[in-house]
């Protein structure tokens, strides 16, 4: 965990100082990751009985996202900053984050792909 938080802190260090940031999208992610990673956290305990639920569900998110990404047109894609489907879909990769260590990157990769420009 610890090996983790340095290396994403580096990268995120490394991208914000050659401006590659957008700290609104940033603002955005963490206003809804963050509290459900916690609650993903705090309710390990109780889906720590049955590892194949969280298997499933981690299964199902990957599954939603390949088709997302597959599906997808990134030319013509536009901000998507108050879409249930987005926010959800956010969510659901926090909590995972919170209750197994991974999903939030997953999720987000389509959603940035997606929002920013090609150029960038």
């Amino acid at each position: 965990l610890i090996t983790e938080a340095f290396g994403f802190s580096s990268g995120l260090t490394g991208y914000a100082r050659r401006r590659l940031v957008d700290w609104q999208i940033a603002r955005h992610e963490l206003i809804t990751s963050i509290p459900f990673a916690l609650f993903g956290a705090l309710s390990v305990e109780t889906f720590a009985a049955d590892p194949r639920l969280l298997r499933t569900l981690y299964c199902l998110l990957m599954f939603g996202l390949s088709i997302q990404l597959g599906t997808q047109n990134v030319s013509s894609c536009e901000s998507h900053k108050n879409d249930i489907q987005v926010i959800a879909t956010t969510a659901l990769g926090a909590t995972l984050t919170g209750l197994l260590g991974v999903g939030i990157g997953e999720v987000l990769y389509p959603r940035l792909i997606a929002v920013l420009p090609a150029d960038r």
